[in-house]
């Protein structure tokens, strides 16, 4: 079910971007020595994106899940379901 709900090309060019960003940020602030001493936090609009997109995934695969057992349900009426039969006489 989840990665039914990863298989989206928008979410799929998002995670990428978002990696790739906080990778970059993430290596500014271990990496790079920084002049001043401000406190930078960047990496938490990445982060951010990517806790988004995983609430996304979760929402898609768990309603995703919910359809199936409504369609499970409904096919089990359907398969118990006796027609009557039908005689050529008046």
């Amino acid at each position: 079910m989840i990665w039914g709900a990863c298989n989206d090309n928008i979410l799929i060019l998002l995670s990428v971007v978002a990696l790739i960003s906080l990778g970059l940020e993430l290596y500014q602030k271990f990496a790079v020595q920084q002049a001043d001493n401000k406190q930078r936090t960047q990496w938490v609009e990445s982060t951010t994106i990517i806790v988004v997109l995983a609430i996304i995934v979760l929402v898609g695969a768990i309603s995703d899940w919910g359809k199936e057992m409504q369609f499970v349900k409904l096919n089990k009426k359907v398969c118990n379901y006796i027609a009557p039969p039908i005689t050529g006489g008046n």
